[in-house]
């Protein structure tokens, strides 16, 4: 059986091949050889190209039985391999021809003409006739493969199926009932009130899943975890991945920083490395009086020796408090008080169902029904085996595939093996089935470690730069290829409770690790390196101490080496310098997860000339050596996290950079940065005034997507340098997507800086825009073209603080957010802002206003939507921050729109403009610092100093406020305190829906609204308020929300 080892680096041999063959005709071409034998090789050659392709193609899909094929494979493979390298060396001089100074026209021709040596053109010659011997017998065995394939071919890519839970409802019941021990708890109350309900119990209580690999731990934890009630019960959420290796050290900034991610989702890529890599991590203070839910999955021994001290950092936390930890053992007895749900395997028929879901998805084929059935009894009790079986049995819903599944030779050949490993059967028959190429793909998954969530774009750009893409000539990359999720749809990796993040199950990964074809490997503390590498292609080094002999050097075949680990190495770059192969071959070269620190990256990378991926993220370097950019086909470089005070002025002759991952202080460094014009990442551009670092670097960057923020816009706004914003040329960057432009400094001129920003028009398919500091009274007209501008749904403007006037916006038909933020100058809000459309602001669904101390009134003019042309609930959520002279007098076509909304905030001092707005609403509330209040607006006109009038309301911790008194805490009776107030008869929340028309009528009433501490306010069929929680920092401690419909 063969076929496993076509692919190089993850490409056809066959591409490879094809490339190398078209890169050798021009080369020849160019230098007057391509006549005589020479071009009837070529043409040789090329003519067999087409038996060739076809031949590999079909070999790389279908295992073939025969040793003569097999030979002729492994000779393809090595003639593929060295063209991809000799391919390499012509690129690298290709580059370092085009970067030498300009020349003489005689030197230029004899420049021309050395560009590649007798040596490189007598390398080609060889291997372009040994690939002419070779070829030609391709199509001895066309007819061989022919009878191997079939004729109808399995679904390459299989539709998404609907996450349907099986199997698990006891269990899930059961844990619900232990969060919450009240039924009410979990349906009704959120994190604030169910702290109050659990005072008296224990502070953190423990939940153990146990169960052998495969019976669906981690699923039944992802289902607590993802449930709205938890997510809504529960102030904090964490998940954490355990590894073997973990102290109570690492245990608890893991909890931490899944704690702080959860809370603050990262935008920028890798996010959470970056905080991990941080180094405070005050988990006491981030949980103190708060209720959290944590997992701790895959928990091993070590949880047992470090529980205590873990313990004893959780103990601040409110009453309430969940831990739910997965593992295959029974920790609990180090744990007290713990309780253990233990998950059995699942019943056949139960199985059957989970196999049949995943197959069928919402059709069936009554055909198939009951080898289903015969499948579900092979599987072991594991649900894990019915997905991926399942998965499997979908491609091709034919009873002739899913017999050879049910009649497979490995259920049967793997009888002994099952104690071990009870998915083993299962899994090879997947594998069995899946592509060569993806098999490659899930081996190089599996080499990450256990506890180690691999990114899916930082996957798959190791995986590209392993291919021969870097020789196409479109720079620009989609980097979400197809292979990962065609691995996830087949469930051979999963899904993880982060975005974007992804993990291969254990048992998966044992069986991957038995194939030869992937040539991945992994050496770690578990097990003795192989005494022969020779045929491993990728590695992963996951050990304690690096300063071990792993005897790498000799292993030039080595496209890939990841790092992890190595805390304990103390002499970290010698040891790096020991290990390191010096290979040509080596294209993927991971350092950021290395536990130890080291000043300088170790010299021997700089020999790696084929190197396309470099990570030194978090490594603690603090110098760039001036021998690394000599590396010309580096694509993705980072640096993450590196401190540095220079960097070498040649970085800018690495024009095959693609992704370029730092913070903007190192970015900054970057001489010429315009010229590495592939890039397709760049976080930040920091403007100077020096050359070289002008905004004129922007010119030829157009394949930039994602986010870009341009800073230090003040010093473009010069006498100088006015037109070099032309020069930025931001509309055509197609790729970008969210553009924010900063100002940091009072600019020289103001005309300047209106000039300046009138040249940095973005592309048309820009969604978001952020215009901070700008200093000019008016902005430019692009800015309101809605003509170009066709898919913008985030705006915001903020310390615009000379702006008088606001462009007209109400016709952008997309905008869902709009932030207006220090505007200090703005004191009407006029018609020309609605623009002059009959429907303004038809998709907005959050507005707000903040720090504009003197903006006065929103005038009688425009609309927002009609009530009859509301098709959906748009603006859910106003907010109005620190605006002191507002005077809002909102008129009656802007009514629409608050019969939608959900968010209305407030401040105290703000509350006071509010006029009209008591028609539709009928109370203000106003978070203060002393408590929640609501306040008709009418009666806030007439309050005085140091008085507030206030309608009652009610509050977890039992404070009560009446009309006219005074703010400090009152008893309240029990009746009162469950919403039977006589100065507020009608504020209690239903527990029952009510419908009819009868609350959009009652817009003149009084709002029926209560005051709660940390309480969420959610709509009920449109007739009313209910009461919604938020937090802020700073001097008012309590922060409170309205929803209102």
């Amino acid at each position: 059986m063969v076929g496993g080892g076509l692919t190089i680096g993850g490409w056809f041999a066959g591409a490879v091949i094809a490339n190398f063959v078209g890169k050798a005709r021009s080369i020849l071409e160019e230098r007057h050889e391509l006549h005589g034998d020479v071009a009837d090789m070529v043409f040789n050659v090329e003519a067999s190209l087409v038996h060739l392709q076809a031949v590999l193609d079909v070999a790389e899909r279908r295992p073939v039985v025969d040793d003569t094929f097999t030979g002729w494979l492994e000779l393809i493979k090595k003639i593929a391999s060295e063209a991809e390298e000799l391919l390499d060396d012509f690129e690298i001089k290709r580059i370092q021809k085009s970067q030498q100074n300009k020349v003489s026209g005689f030197l230029a021709y004899m420049m021309k003409n050395l560009g590649f040596v007798d040596d490189d053109i007598y390398r080609l010659k060889t291997l372009l006739a040994r690939l002419d011997k070779i070829a030609s017998k391709s199509g001895n065995f066309f007819d061989l493969l022919k009878l191997n394939d079939s004729k109808e071919d399995m679904v390459g890519f299989l539709p998404e199926i609907q996450v349907v839970f099986h199997g698990r409802e006891k269990e899930k019941d059961q844990l619900m009932s232990i969060i919450f021990p009240n039924e009410a708890q979990a349906e009704h109350f959120p994190a604030s009130r169910m702290q109050e309900e659990t005072r008296g119990t224990a502070t953190v209580k423990v939940v153990c899943i146990v169960g052998e690999a495969g019976v669906g731990k981690t699923a039944l934890a992802q289902v607590i975890y993802n449930h709205p009630n938890v997510k809504k019960a529960f102030n904090q959420r964490g998940w954490v991945s355990l590894s073997q290796r973990s102290d109570s050290e690492d245990f608890i900034k893991k909890i931490f920083c899944s704690f702080a991610a959860e809370q603050h989702p990262f935008d920028s890529e890798m996010g959470l490395e970056t905080l991990q890599a941080s180094s405070e991590h005050d988990l006491s203070r981030t949980i103190q009086n708060k209720r959290f839910f944590l997992v701790l999955d895959n928990a091993k021994d070590n949880l047992q020796r470090e529980w205590k001290t873990v313990r004893a950092k959780l103990t601040g936390a409110a009453a309430g408090s969940i831990v739910l930890v997965t593992t295959r053992s029974e920790v609990t007895h180090a744990i007290p008080g713990g309780i253990v749900i233990t998950l059995d395997k699942i019943p056949t028929s139960v199985l059957s169902m989970i196999l049949k879901h995943h197959a069928f998805g919402l059709t069936r084929k009554d055909s198939l029904e009951s080898i289903g059935d015969k499948i579900a009894g092979k599987l072991h009790g594991l649900p894990l085996s019915a997905e991926v079986i399942g998965r499997l049995l979908r491609t091709k819903l034919d009873e002739d595939h899913w017999r050879n599944v049910c009649e497979s030779n490995w259920w049967n050949d793997y009888e002994d093996l099952v104690i071990t490993n009870p998915a083993l059967p299962s899994v090879t028959i997947a594998l069995e089935f899946l592509r060569n190429d993806l098999k490659k793909c899930l081996g190089y998954c599996s080499m990450f470690p256990s506890s180690y969530l691999f990114d899916k774009r930082k996957m798959t750009q190791m995986w590209v730069c392993n291919s021969m893409q870097q020789h196409q000539e479109s720079a620009y990359e989609i980097t979400d290829i197809r292979w990962l999720d065609e691995l996830l749809n087949r469930s051979l990796i999963q899904s993880t409770v982060w975005k974007g993040k992804y993990t291969v199950n254990e048992m998966i990964k044992k069986v991957v690790a038995s194939i030869n074809q992937t040539g991945c490997y992994t050496i770690d503390d578990l097990h003795s390196p192989r005494q022969n590498l020779s045929n491993i292609i990728h590695m992963a080094v996951d050990k304690y101490d690096f300063e071990v002999s792993l005897d790498l050097r000799k292993q030039s075949k080595v496209r890939s080496i990841l790092f992890f680990d190595g805390q304990r190495t103390t002499m970290l770059n010698t040891a790096l310098n020991s290990i390191l192969p010096v290979s040509s071959s080596l294209r993927v070269l991971d350092l950021s997860c290395i536990e130890t620190k080291m000043e300088r990256p170790p010299d021997v990378i700089s020999t790696c000339s084929h190197l396309r991926y470099l990570d030194l993220s978090f490594t603690g370097i603090t110098m760039f050596p001036d021998s690394f950019c000599k590396l010309l086909l580096l694509q993705v470089l980072g640096m993450r996290g590196c401190r540095f005070t220079e960097l070498p002025r040649d970085m800018n002759k690495l024009v095959n950079l693609r992704y370029l991952y730092a913070e903007a202080c190192t970015l900054s460094l970057i001489h010429s940065i315009g010229q590495l014009s592939k890039l397709q990442y760049l976080e930040e551009f920091a403007v100077s005034e020096k050359e070289g670092y002008r905004i004129t670097e922007l010119k030829d960057l157009n394949y930039l997507g994602g986010h870009l923020c341009i800073t230090n816009l003040e010093k473009v706004a010069c006498v100088n340098e006015v037109c070099d914003a032309r020069h930025a040329e931001l509309s055509k960057k197609m790729y970008l997507q969210k553009l924010a432009l900063k100002w940091n400094s009072q600019p020289a001129t103001l005309d300047g800086c209106t000039e300046t920003v009138s040249h940095l028009k973005p592309n048309g398919q820009l969604k978001d825009l952020e215009i901070h500091c700008y200093m000019g009274v008016k902005f430019p007209g692009w800015i309101a073209d809605d003509q170009h501008f066709t898919t913008l749904r985030y705006i915001k403007f903020s310390g615009c603080k000379k702006l008088v006037e606001l462009p007209p916006l109400g016709n952008r038909s997309h905008l869902a957010v709009l932030i207006l933020q220090g505007l200090e100058q703005i004191k009407d809000i006029g018609k020309e802002f609605y623009g002059s459309y009959d429907r303004v602001f038809p998709s907005l669904e959050e507005l707000t206003f903040r720090d504009m101390e003197n903006w006065r009134r929103i005038p009688r003019t425009g609309r927002i939507v009609r009530t009859e042309e509301a098709e959906e609930e748009n603006m859910t959520c106003l907010k109005v921050h620190d605006c002191l002279a507002i005077m809002i007098d909102l008129p009656n076509h802007l009514l629409a729109s608050t019969e939608f909304l959900r968010q209305l905030v407030v401040y105290e001092e703000c509350k006071k403009g509010f006029k009209a707005i008591d028609y539709p609403l009928g109370f203000i509330f106003t978070p203060t610092s002393s408590g929640p209040h609501l306040t008709h607006p009418k009666e806030a006109n007439k309050a005085k100093s140091g008085v507030r009038e206030k309608c009652a309301f009610r509050r977890a911790s039992g404070e009560h406020h009446s009309p006219g008194q005074r703010d400090g805490p009152q008893k309240q009776p029990a009746e009162e305190r469950r919403g039977s107030s006589p100065a507020s008869p009608r504020h209690r929340l239903p527990r029952e829906r009510r419908h009819g028309s009868g609350a959009r009528r009652g817009r003149g009433r009084a709002a029926r609204a209560i005051g709660l501490r940390r309480r969420v306010l959610t709509r009920d069929s449109g007739e009313g308020v209910r009461l919604a929680a938020s937090r802020t920092s700073g001097k008012m401690q309590n922060f409170y929300f309205i929803f209102l419909f």
